[in-house]
């Protein structure tokens, strides 16, 4: 079965007789959330469960050492990053103290869809940062590659194999093309505000109440403020050539 979205991807493995990235869709958990406190945050949640998720089925451990040296175009000689486990999914040639995941899979958008690497959505792993970029997968006949920023040098990074590196988001860029921001001086008396006498009085007695009032799009007296946008994604994998 497969979605009817304009932003549905079309994924391809490339080479067929190596290992391949897997593509699953989201998950809410977080390991350094301990208590179940944080998955209550509403403008949180929304974005834990935000793209798809890539993941290696394998354990991936690093050490860089701290060399920003840049790739040599001629003799790729990148030896600051040691690969301890997981060689065969890492490409080590764009130097800077940068490692680039191989996922071995092409993936394909529709013309006026663009597909963005950013990520995970709190998720915090000590020592590197994933790169951040948007591809115009409509034509682009490559592999996807996942770049992280090492950070902290003389550290052994490990990956756990299933733990995602990165989210993937289909996205029309188009939408930003002339996007303004506008600053005023005074708040519109026409959007409710929080910062009221009564307002405040009520979180004396129910200090839990403003993420209930926020969830549920009322003010402290139950009136309706407004409406979200939208309160889930629906991010689905269909495979029938891949496995998951």
């Amino acid at each position: 079965m497969k979605n009817n979205s304009n932003y549905d991807i079309d994924i391809y493995q490339v080479h067929l007789d190596k290992k391949s990235a897997n593509i699953t869709k989201h998950s809410l958990k977080r390991d350094w959330i301990q208590d179940p406190g944080p998955y209550y945050c509403l403008p949180m949640s929304i974005m834990l469960q935000f793209g798809f998720f890539v993941s290696f089925p394998e354990d991936i451990s690093l050490t860089w050492n701290g060399n920003f040296e840049k790739s040599n175009a001629v003799n790729k000689k990148i030896n600051s990053i040691e690969v301890h486990e997981g060689k065969e999914f890492i490409y080590l040639d764009r130097g800077i103290g940068t490692v680039s995941f191989s996922t071995n899979l092409m993936l394909e958008t529709k013309d006026d869809v663009s597909l963005m690497t950013l990520p995970v959505p709190n998720q915090f792993i000590d020592g590197v940062h994933c790169y951040s970029t948007a591809l115009s997968t409509s034509f682009f006949p490559g592999e996807l590659h996942v770049v992280w920023k090492i950070t902290r040098p003389d550290h052994r990074i490990t990956i756990k194999g299933g733990t995602p590196v990165a989210v993937i988001v289909p996205i029309s860029l188009k939408q930003f093309e002339n996007v303004n921001a506008f600053i005023h001086d005074e708040y519109p008396e026409h959007i409710y505000t929080y910062m009221n006498q009564e307002y405040s009085d009520s979180l004396k007695s129910k200090p839990d109440s403003p993420s209930g009032f926020y969830r549920k799009a009322t003010d402290h007296l139950g009136k309706k403020v407004g409406k979200h946008e939208l309160l889930n994604f629906k991010f689905n994998v269909f495979s029938n050539s891949i496995n998951q």
